[in-house]
């Protein structure tokens, strides 16, 4: 085999030349994925729409003022100290409708005079994400929780987690009022988790912050790890007999509404953790992105493929499985083992499981219409949460 120089070419001065060479840094290490969490809320200052990264609670308040960001950023660092960032937002109207009837002038003859639409979403999410730009956020924590905006913010995460974007997010937003109330919010998402906060005196916005602060702390170390238990800080607990029966609770989980719990020492902590879809494109019932752990372990597998080869291949060429000369050169033969190589990492971080399914499924061929082109095709079966423990005691006597 010859050996592929990148900096070291044919030289006539005698010294002994060394080159550095970090493709292959990374292959002993499954990376961990850096995680950045985002605020939304309200500002007390003129300056809206401002993306700003917040230390401590001290920075929210110079920046934001005493406003719901500030109260936000309070509780999450209670809860997490992975990196923060917040945002202030504009309200594109005004949240109460107009009581005013439209005059005269404004009604067609004919035509019943509209009424004020409460329909349209109150927060000007188009501003928000516009300031975003291609900033990745792995979690986002809401202080809005109207149904409209919640839509308009699943849709935003869904094209955001695309193939070409490959921004992927997952957002948690505490809501006001019982599960039974949550239930006519329709949102169907995998990238959505709503919690209804029962009669708890923290606001729906604290709530949202603690969430995110509990779960990024929890998922960027291990994104497979199921939430339940997880303590909320910095949240007032309800009285027990103000929460959730357990039947509504139940109920709630099935619906793609979150619960939680209060434990011995009136802490309150997360009961189950689920996203909001519920039905497939089709309206069939559909649990398979029902875990919030599916789309986190999706975007660590996406990331980390996508990591891995752009630090080990980063300007290969590509040949065909039949090519027997060396130099920086990649087949689909290689790509394969490289895949069952990560595969395998993953598997040892506890994320994945059955290899022999893995390798009996995977495809790794040149496009048919662009020779430049690798194309590959995986199916990981991904470790699932323990949630339920089922066990039948058949006695003797």
């Amino acid at each position: 085999m010859t050996i592929q120089f990148n900096e070291i070419s044919q030289v006539k001065i005698p010294l002994v030349y060394v080159e550095f060479d970090s493709s292959r840094a990374s292959e002993g290490l499954t990376g961990v994925q850096p995680y950045k969490v985002l605020l939304i809320g309200e500002s007390n200052n003129e300056s809206k729409n401002k993306l700003v990264q917040i230390f401590n609670p001290e920075t929210a308040k110079k920046e934001f003022g005493s406003g719901t960001l500030f109260e936000m950023a309070e509780v999450y660092f209670k809860n997490s100290d992975v990196p923060l960032w917040g945002i202030d937002f504009k309200k594109a109207i005004s949240d109460k409708p107009s009581s005013d009837k439209p005059s005269l002038a404004s009604v067609v003859p004919g035509a019943t005079p509209s009424t004020p639409d409460k329909a349209k979403p109150s927060i000007d999410l188009d501003s928000i994400f516009s300031t975003i730009k291609d900033h990745h956020f792995n979690l986002i924590a809401c202080s809005f929780s109207d149904e409209d905006t919640l839509k308009l913010l699943a849709s935003k995460l869904k094209e955001r987690s695309s193939a070409k974007r490959q921004l992927d997010c997952f957002a948690v937003v505490g809501v006001p009022g019982i599960s039974q109330e949550s239930m006519n919010l329709k949102i169907n998402s995998a990238y959505v988790a709503i919690m209804p906060i029962c009669h708890s005196a923290s606001s729906t916005h604290v709530w949202s912050a603690a969430l995110a602060g509990a779960i990024a702390s929890s998922a960027q170390l291990d994104p497979a790890r199921p939430f339940h238990t997880l303590p909320l800080l910095g949240i007032q607990a309800p009285k027990l007999e103000e929460i959730d029966d357990r039947i509504d609770r139940e109920k709630a989980l099935s619906q793609g509404i979150s619960t939680f719990c209060i434990d011995a020492g009136g802490g309150v902590r997360i009961e189950r953790l689920v996203t909001t879809y519920t039905q497939n494109d089709a309206g069939a019932v559909d649990v398979s992105l029902s875990s919030p752990n599916v789309p986190l372990v999706l975007s660590f597998i996406r990331w980390d493929l996508k990591r891995y080869f752009m630090l080990k291949y980063p300007r290969h060429k590509l040949a065909t499985d039949n090519y027997r000369g060396s130099g920086a050169v990649m087949t689909p033969r290689l790509a394969r083992a490289e895949c069952i190589c990560l595969f395998k990492k993953w598997e040892q971080a506890g994320l994945v499981q059955d290899i022999d399914l893995f390798q009996e499924g995977l495809i790794t061929e040149i496009n048919k219409t662009d020779p430049s082109r690798l194309d590959i095709s995986m199916s990981p079966k991904l470790v699932n949460q323990l949630c339920i423990l089922g066990a039948k005691v058949s006695f003797l006597l």
